[in-house]
Protein backbone atom coordinates (compact mmCIF):
# COMPACT_ATOMS: atom_id res chain seq x y z
CA UNK A 1 0.00 0.00 0.00
CA UNK A 2 2.98 2.83 1.11
CA UNK A 3 5.01 1.47 -2.06
CA UNK A 4 1.69 1.75 -4.08
CA UNK A 5 1.68 5.82 -3.04
CA UNK A 6 5.26 5.74 -2.85
CA UNK A 7 4.95 5.59 -6.62
CA UNK A 8 2.02 7.53 -7.54
CA UNK A 9 3.81 10.23 -5.44
CA UNK A 10 7.24 9.79 -7.60
CA UNK A 11 4.68 9.73 -10.54
CA UNK A 12 3.27 13.47 -9.89
CA UNK A 13 6.69 15.05 -9.37
CA UNK A 14 8.04 13.60 -12.34
CA UNK A 15 5.16 15.09 -14.18
CA UNK A 16 5.03 18.55 -12.07
CA UNK A 17 9.04 18.45 -13.07
CA UNK A 18 8.35 17.93 -16.49
CA UNK A 19 5.20 20.30 -16.37
CA UNK A 20 7.80 23.23 -15.41
CA UNK A 21 10.27 22.10 -18.15
CA UNK A 22 7.97 22.42 -20.85
CA UNK A 23 6.49 25.84 -19.44
CA UNK A 24 10.08 26.68 -19.44
CA UNK A 25 10.75 25.56 -22.79
CA UNK A 26 8.07 27.19 -24.61
CA UNK A 27 8.90 30.85 -22.89
CA UNK A 28 12.85 30.21 -23.69
CA UNK A 29 11.47 29.79 -27.09
CA UNK A 30 9.58 32.27 -27.53
CA UNK A 31 11.94 35.18 -25.66
CA UNK A 32 14.85 33.60 -28.30
CA UNK A 33 12.25 33.79 -31.03
CA UNK A 34 11.80 37.76 -30.22
CA UNK A 35 14.98 38.17 -29.47
CA UNK A 36 15.88 37.12 -33.08
CA UNK A 37 12.91 38.89 -34.47
CA UNK A 38 14.76 42.46 -32.76
CA UNK A 39 17.80 41.76 -33.81
CA UNK A 40 16.74 40.85 -37.18
CA UNK A 41 15.07 44.31 -37.34
CA UNK A 42 17.86 46.07 -35.51
CA UNK A 43 20.25 44.16 -38.45
CA UNK A 44 17.99 45.21 -41.36
CA UNK A 45 17.86 48.80 -40.34
CA UNK A 46 21.58 48.78 -40.07
CA UNK A 47 22.63 47.59 -43.60
CA UNK A 48 19.59 49.72 -44.98
CA UNK A 49 21.54 53.02 -43.82
CA UNK A 50 25.28 50.74 -44.78
CA UNK A 51 23.82 50.51 -47.94
CA UNK A 52 22.15 54.14 -48.64
CA UNK A 53 25.14 55.70 -47.28
CA UNK A 54 27.93 53.26 -49.35
CA UNK A 55 25.90 54.81 -52.46
CA UNK A 56 26.29 58.71 -51.14
CA UNK A 57 30.21 57.60 -50.39
CA UNK A 58 30.78 56.43 -54.41
CA UNK A 59 28.61 59.39 -55.24
CA UNK A 60 30.81 61.87 -53.69
CA UNK A 61 33.40 63.22 -55.61
CA UNK A 62 35.32 65.27 -52.40
CA UNK A 63 35.71 61.44 -51.02
CA UNK A 64 37.36 60.44 -54.43
CA UNK A 65 34.59 59.90 -56.85
CA UNK A 66 34.86 60.81 -60.44
CA UNK A 67 33.64 64.21 -60.85
CA UNK A 68 33.73 67.98 -59.59
CA UNK A 69 31.81 69.98 -57.41
CA UNK A 70 30.15 73.58 -58.49
CA UNK A 71 32.39 76.64 -56.75
CA UNK A 72 29.24 78.83 -57.49
CA UNK A 73 26.04 76.90 -57.09
CA UNK A 74 27.83 74.07 -55.09
CA UNK A 75 25.98 71.33 -56.75
CA UNK A 76 27.80 67.97 -57.52
CA UNK A 77 28.56 66.26 -61.04
CA UNK A 78 29.97 62.45 -59.99
CA UNK A 79 29.79 59.33 -61.60
CA UNK A 80 28.86 56.74 -58.85
CA UNK A 81 31.37 54.35 -58.49
CA UNK A 82 34.37 55.30 -60.33
CA UNK A 83 37.10 56.58 -57.69
CA UNK A 84 39.91 59.01 -58.48
CA UNK A 85 43.37 57.75 -57.81
CA UNK A 86 44.54 61.31 -57.34
CA UNK A 87 41.89 62.07 -54.92
CA UNK A 88 42.26 58.66 -52.90
CA UNK A 89 45.65 59.36 -52.26
CA UNK A 90 44.62 62.31 -50.48
CA UNK A 91 42.89 60.58 -47.87
CA UNK A 92 44.65 56.98 -47.86
CA UNK A 93 45.61 55.47 -44.34
CA UNK A 94 45.67 59.18 -42.26
CA UNK A 95 43.70 56.80 -39.75
CA UNK A 96 41.26 59.91 -40.02
CA UNK A 97 37.28 59.79 -40.14
CA UNK A 98 36.33 61.33 -43.12
CA UNK A 99 34.82 65.05 -43.69
CA UNK A 100 33.85 64.32 -47.05
CA UNK A 101 30.83 61.76 -46.01
CA UNK A 102 29.94 62.34 -42.06
CA UNK A 103 27.57 59.32 -40.54
CA UNK A 104 25.33 59.59 -37.67
CA UNK A 105 24.82 56.10 -37.10
CA UNK A 106 28.29 54.24 -37.32
CA UNK A 107 31.70 54.79 -37.84
CA UNK A 108 33.03 53.60 -40.90
CA UNK A 109 36.24 52.22 -42.76
CA UNK A 110 36.22 52.59 -46.84
CA UNK A 111 38.92 50.53 -48.72
CA UNK A 112 39.17 50.45 -52.49
CA UNK A 113 40.98 48.22 -53.88
CA UNK A 114 42.58 47.64 -57.71
CA UNK A 115 42.13 44.09 -58.93
CA UNK A 116 44.74 44.68 -61.08
CA UNK A 117 47.94 45.43 -59.33
CA UNK A 118 46.84 44.92 -56.12
CA UNK A 119 46.99 48.56 -54.92
CA UNK A 120 44.45 49.58 -52.44
CA UNK A 121 43.33 52.93 -50.30
CA UNK A 122 41.91 52.98 -47.06
CA UNK A 123 39.69 55.72 -46.24
CA UNK A 124 38.81 55.97 -42.01
CA UNK A 125 40.22 54.24 -38.91
CA UNK A 126 43.42 52.03 -40.41
CA UNK A 127 42.40 49.19 -38.29
CA UNK A 128 39.68 47.25 -39.29
CA UNK A 129 39.38 45.04 -36.56
CA UNK A 130 40.06 47.09 -33.70
CA UNK A 131 39.81 45.30 -29.88
CA UNK A 132 36.69 47.21 -28.67
CA UNK A 133 34.40 46.50 -31.83
CA UNK A 134 31.20 44.66 -30.72
CA UNK A 135 29.75 43.66 -34.21
CA UNK A 136 31.12 44.66 -37.75
CA UNK A 137 29.12 44.77 -40.94
CA UNK A 138 30.76 44.39 -44.37
CA UNK A 139 29.54 45.25 -48.09
CA UNK A 140 31.51 45.10 -51.12
CA UNK A 141 30.49 46.96 -54.35
CA UNK A 142 32.38 46.75 -57.73
CA UNK A 143 34.22 50.11 -59.08
CA UNK A 144 36.36 51.41 -61.30
CA UNK A 145 39.53 53.34 -60.55
CA UNK A 146 40.76 56.35 -62.98
CA UNK A 147 44.18 57.07 -63.24
CA UNK A 148 45.87 60.24 -64.67
CA UNK A 149 46.88 58.88 -67.68
CA UNK A 150 43.84 57.88 -68.92
CA UNK A 151 44.08 54.02 -67.70
CA UNK A 152 41.29 52.66 -65.94
CA UNK A 153 41.18 49.56 -63.46
CA UNK A 154 38.66 47.03 -62.35
CA UNK A 155 38.01 47.39 -58.08
CA UNK A 156 36.26 46.91 -55.22
CA UNK A 157 34.86 48.87 -52.99
CA UNK A 158 34.83 47.56 -49.19
CA UNK A 159 32.64 49.60 -46.36
CA UNK A 160 33.13 48.50 -42.83
CA UNK A 161 30.62 49.58 -40.68
CA UNK A 162 31.40 49.28 -36.86
CA UNK A 163 28.48 49.16 -34.63
CA UNK A 164 28.47 49.27 -30.75
CA UNK A 165 27.91 51.31 -27.26
CA UNK A 166 31.36 53.27 -28.24
CA UNK A 167 30.21 53.94 -32.22
CA UNK A 168 27.06 55.29 -30.45
CA UNK A 169 28.64 57.48 -27.90
CA UNK A 170 31.08 58.75 -30.80
CA UNK A 171 28.32 59.83 -33.40
CA UNK A 172 26.34 61.38 -30.45
CA UNK A 173 28.69 63.77 -29.74
CA UNK A 174 28.46 64.73 -33.51
CA UNK A 175 24.37 64.37 -33.11
CA UNK A 176 24.72 67.27 -30.53
CA UNK A 177 27.56 69.56 -32.35
CA UNK A 178 25.03 69.65 -35.38
CA UNK A 179 21.80 69.88 -33.45
CA UNK A 180 23.19 72.37 -30.89
CA UNK A 181 21.93 70.21 -28.08
CA UNK A 182 22.18 68.25 -25.12
CA UNK A 183 21.93 64.64 -25.06
CA UNK A 184 22.79 61.82 -22.10
CA UNK A 185 24.03 58.81 -23.18
CA UNK A 186 24.31 55.13 -21.34
CA UNK A 187 27.92 53.49 -22.03
CA UNK A 188 28.89 50.39 -21.08
CA UNK A 189 32.41 50.25 -22.06
CA UNK A 190 35.36 47.61 -21.45
CA UNK A 191 37.72 50.23 -22.54
CA UNK A 192 38.70 53.44 -21.21
CA UNK A 193 37.81 56.36 -23.84
CA UNK A 194 40.09 59.86 -23.92
CA UNK A 195 39.66 62.33 -26.30
CA UNK A 196 43.03 64.84 -26.86
CA UNK A 197 41.64 68.42 -28.43
CA UNK A 198 45.24 69.41 -29.23
CA UNK A 199 46.34 66.49 -31.50
CA UNK A 200 42.11 66.03 -32.35
CA UNK A 201 42.54 62.34 -30.93
CA UNK A 202 40.48 59.91 -29.73
CA UNK A 203 41.54 56.99 -27.85
CA UNK A 204 39.75 53.27 -27.10
CA UNK A 205 41.73 51.21 -24.94
CA UNK A 206 45.11 51.34 -26.65
CA UNK A 207 43.97 52.01 -30.09
CA UNK A 208 43.11 55.46 -31.38
CA UNK A 209 41.85 57.39 -34.85
CA UNK A 210 41.23 60.99 -35.47
CA UNK A 211 37.69 62.23 -35.47
CA UNK A 212 35.86 64.08 -37.59
CA UNK A 213 33.70 66.46 -35.27
CA UNK A 214 31.55 69.77 -36.53
CA UNK A 215 32.15 71.71 -33.60
CA UNK A 216 35.02 71.84 -30.74
CA UNK A 217 34.72 69.20 -28.18
CA UNK A 218 37.12 69.37 -25.59
CA UNK A 219 39.51 67.11 -24.05
CA UNK A 220 37.66 64.66 -22.01
CA UNK A 221 38.48 60.97 -20.19
CA UNK A 222 36.04 57.98 -19.43
CA UNK A 223 37.13 55.00 -17.26
CA UNK A 224 35.67 51.19 -18.68
CA UNK A 225 32.41 50.69 -16.87
CA UNK A 226 28.85 52.05 -16.91
CA UNK A 227 28.09 55.14 -17.42
CA UNK A 228 25.35 58.41 -17.69
CA UNK A 229 27.18 60.49 -19.89
CA UNK A 230 25.97 64.07 -20.54
CA UNK A 231 27.62 65.61 -23.75
CA UNK A 232 26.69 69.10 -23.23
CA UNK A 233 26.62 71.65 -25.84
CA UNK A 234 27.29 75.79 -25.14
CA UNK A 235 28.72 78.49 -27.60
CA UNK A 236 29.56 76.05 -30.53
CA UNK A 237 31.37 73.50 -27.92
CA UNK A 238 31.22 70.61 -26.40
CA UNK A 239 31.95 69.45 -23.01
CA UNK A 240 31.83 65.80 -22.16
CA UNK A 241 30.24 65.14 -18.30
CA UNK A 242 29.97 61.94 -15.86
Amino acid sequence: MYKKKGVVLTTKILFAIFMVLIVFFIFFNLFSTRYEKNKLKKDFGYYTKLNSFMNVFMSTPECGALGRVSEESGSQSPIKAIFEAEKLSKFDRKNRDPWCAQNLYFIYTAEIIDIKNTKSWIIGPVNNNPEWLERRLTTTFPCIIKYKKGISNPGLFKLYVYIGKISDFYTNIKKSCIANKDLTFRLDSDFDIKYLNSQNKLIIGTDYFHPYFPCKVNDFSVKKGKKLIYIQYENNQVNIRQ
